[in-house]
């Protein structure tokens, strides 16, 4: 591990990584994170529409919105959208429409909204250092019959099986992120998919972020 590899490791154990324009918005490969340069593209879109298809929401929280792009597209669509992030820079870079629906802060201290009836977090569990309490915050959150809707990046036995990212402070297997979850009140829906893991693999999108060797996983829950 590299003096820079671990200066880096050190600010996303505190949030200061994700504060960077250098993590979002990279003036060239970036060494701190998979982004490559984070723009609107098609496959938020895409994905909104495969969620509103499979799940019917009315009320969405975006867990790691980063600039809202998702948050603007379910509203576009005609629903209620709230998006929260760590990233002053993220939610300062944000379509300005949106920033009044985007909240800057840690999910483990989120706790002003109830009755969600469909919560997503797409490759962000993997960051949030007080994980546990996030996890309680998304139960508190989510309506009785709403659906929590993850993807994470799996590892096993130590080894990775998506691209290293430092900002990742989490680094387990399915069987892992599955019993966390449940550990705090959620059940697991394997039959349960929206598409969304197979979709990614498929889009053109692999070819701007670099996503082509990550498996992008898809998990639901309920209460």
């Amino acid at each position: 591990m590299n003096e820079e590899f671990k200066k880096y490791r050190e600010m996303a154990k505190t949030g200061e990584i994700y504060q960077l324009k250098e993590y979002f918005d990279p003036e060239k490969e970036s060494k701190i994170s998979n982004y490559g340069g984070y723009e609107h593209h098609k496959w938020f879109s895409d994905q909104v529409d495969r969620f509103i298809k499979k799940f019917n929401p009315k009320r969405v929280l975006d867990i790691g919105c980063a600039k809202g792009f998702m948050v603007e597209d379910f509203r576009k669509r005609g629903v209620e959208a709230w998006g929260i992030d760590i990233s002053t820079y993220a939610i300062n870079h944000a379509p300005e429409s949106i920033r009044k629906y985007l909240i800057c802060g840690d999910a483990a201290d989120f706790v002003a909204f109830k009755e969600f009836d469909l919560i997503i977090a797409i490759e962000t569990l993997e960051h949030i250092r007080r994980l546990d309490k996030a996890l309680e915050n998304v139960f508190y959150a989510l309506s009785n019959d709403g659906y929590f809707w993850v993807s994470v990046p799996f590892y096993a036995k130590g080894i990775k099986l998506t691209m290293e990212d430092v900002s990742h402070l989490h680094r387990h297997n399915m069987e892992w992120w599955i019993n966390k979850i449940e550990s705090h009140g959620f059940k697991f829906h394997p039959e349960i998919k929206a598409g969304v893991g197979e979709a990614i693999e498929m889009s053109d999108v692999v070819k701007k972020y670099g996503v082509n060797q990550a498996n992008i996983n898809e998990l639901v829950f309920t209460k």
